[in-house]
């Protein structure tokens, strides 16, 4: 019995990815329900929707993704938020919500090593004009509480995070960096 139930799960994701291939969008998202009962994990199950709609060139497929991302981060999955989030600001590219709550998950993990990079990479698409004086400052703004401990008791300091910000403030435009001292001095 056993044997018969492994067969008929691998015969339907087999057909899953023949119904993808040939554009068969209906019969595709019929056949993953029935394999989304099996799954024990809606994160993931939300994950793989996502990609299923994303191979069917559906934007709904941004939808589920973000879905999936919160209730990664919601059930502390942190590495497999973070993982969506990438995908969907590859996606996504001009959601500044998006860089801001990838930025907030490497901070959750202390990945200081990301943390810059993104912070770097963000700079940069300010200097092309690909975020706002406002987008910057809310960005900065909202970590630097972060790194001081702010925010009702729910985060803990983060002195690395502080030192960052302070180190790469010298690479923002002297207007930006006036605008956030001006609001809360770094």
């Amino acid at each position: 019995m056993e044997r018969v139930k492994k067969d008929s799960v691998s015969i339907a994701w087999y057909k899953l990815a023949d119904l993808i291939d040939r554009r068969e969008r209906e019969k595709a998202l019929s056949v993953y329900r029935l394999l989304a009962h099996s799954f024990e994990d809606k994160a993931f199950s939300l994950q793989l929707e996502g990609d299923i709609l994303w191979a069917l060139d559906d934007k709904e497929a941004l939808a589920k993704y973000r879905q999936s991302a919160f209730l990664y981060k919601k059930e502390k999955r942190l590495v497999d938020a973070i993982c969506v989030c990438e995908h969907l600001v590859l996606l996504e590219p001009n959601s500044t919500e998006l860089e801001r709550v990838l930025l907030d998950l490497y901070v959750d993990i202390d990945w200081q090593e990301k943390c810059s990079e993104r912070l770097l990479y963000l700079y940069e698409k300010f200097e092309k004009n690909r975020l706002t004086v406002d987008d910057i400052v809310k960005i900065v703004k909202s970590l630097f509480a972060r790194a001081c401990g702010e925010g009702d008791g729910r985060f803990e300091k983060k002195e690395w995070l502080k030192k960052l910000l302070l180190e790469q403030k010298y690479l923002l435009p002297k207007s930006i960096l006036e605008r956030i001292e001006s609001i809360r001095p770094l």
